[in-house]
């Protein structure tokens, strides 16, 4: 599943205007150990720790992504509630949420399926 570069609304077109200078950062994704359907991802940014918890539209197996690259524009991208769609494969989850931020990066251990999922998840920083 590929995904586009990360877009910033706005123009008077009423597209989304691509980012010009899109970021990136290494974090980790990890199923939650008390809920299959439910992940945490987590990536350092500026001094401050940033955390999604994906609310997995179904259950998957336990999983690892220790290098989940997280693309953004802007860490006020990082805020708040938002939709995604993704996929969690034998060997790579990717993810797009509806701002067009994307995550994803290589499984540390394969798992037995390959889940296409949706759902919501919430931004959170510390």
């Amino acid at each position: 599943m590929a995904f586009s570069a990360p877009t910033k609304p706005g123009d008077d077109s009423g597209k989304d205007k691509p980012c010009t200078n899109p970021c990136s950062k290494t974090g980790t994704i990890v199923r939650d150990k008390n809920s299959n359907s439910r992940a945490i991802g987590t990536w350092e940014i500026d001094g401050r720790t940033y955390t999604f918890t994906f609310n997995l539209s179904n259950s998957v197996p336990k999983f690892t992504a220790s290098s989940a690259t997280l693309t953004y524009c802007d860490t006020d991208d990082l805020t708040g509630t938002r939709s995604f769609r993704g996929l969690i494969g034998r060997k790579q989850t990717n993810f797009k949420l509806d701002d067009n931020v994307t995550i994803s990066g290589d499984l540390d251990l394969p798992i037995s399926v390959n889940a296409s999922v949706n759902g919501t998840g919430v931004w959170q920083s510390s």
